[in-house]
């Protein structure tokens, strides 16, 4: 992978972003590794925020605060919707527990919650928690990175063009990187909830041993 230069605050989105993101980015940008072991890897993650944001929003997000925070091993990364802990609006948090991924896969989960700004900052549409909406994996799909709609989390099922052309483009190795698919169970979003039914009511409890009787009908619950 050929050097990463620092990226920039985007200047092309008619909303401007608050001196504190302004403050954090350029913190970053002057930060030695000396100092901070993920100096260059900050440095690199806004370039291509700054890139994506150019090639796939129009230059329209506002640049955020960047944070490589620990978080569940599931989860590669998160947008903060609203405001942080210290006031904050627009942060995108890349999990450090993933940083010794592929420098692609990791900008795939920056992408990724570049979509969840551009819905919140742009169309508004963000739905509701886990924030996963059928414009998201729309989107998702459209620019190479798409998700697994079956279980609504951030989970990330391949990689294709355009996302991939433009990593290329900017120098990132692409190469024998293969997304491991999900588990079978998860892609046909199976429910440990099983069907029980009386006759007359049909209920789904996730109770191995379900005993119950329908006040309606008088009979007991058997598994359908």
């Amino acid at each position: 992978m050929s050097p990463l230069e620092c990226g920039k605050v985007s200047t092309t989105s008619p909303r401007q972003p608050e001196s504190v993101n302004i403050a954090v980015f350029e913190h970053v940008s002057t930060t030695e590794e000396s100092e901070w072991e993920f100096a260059r890897l900050g440095q690199d993650l806004y370039r291509f925020f700054d890139i994506f944001n150019e090639a796939f929003f129009n230059g329209k997000l506002t640049t955020p605060i960047l944070s490589l925070d620990s978080a569940r091993i599931r989860t590669g990364g998160t947008y903060r919707i609203g405001r942080n802990g210290f006031g904050a609006k627009n942060h995108i948090n890349i999990n450090r527990r993933h940083l010794d991924l592929p420098m692609v896969i990791v900008l795939a989960i920056l992408l990724h919650e570049q979509i969840h700004q551009w819905q919140h900052e742009i169309t508004k549409n963000y739905g509701k928690p886990p924030y996963h909406n059928v414009e998201f994996y729309k989107k998702a799909d459209e620019l190479g990175i798409p998700g697994n709609k079956r279980n609504k989390r951030c989970q990330l099922l391949g990689m294709k063009a355009p996302f991939l052309t433009v990593c290329e483009a900017h120098g990132i190795d692409t190469n024998g990187v293969v997304i491991q698919p999900p588990p079978e169970s998860e892609m046909k979003g199976q429910s440990k909830l099983k069907k029980w039914s009386c006759g007359c009511t049909n209920v789904r409890v996730a109770v191995a041993d379900f005993q119950a009787v329908c006040l309606k009908c008088r009979r007991k619950f058997k598994r359908a």
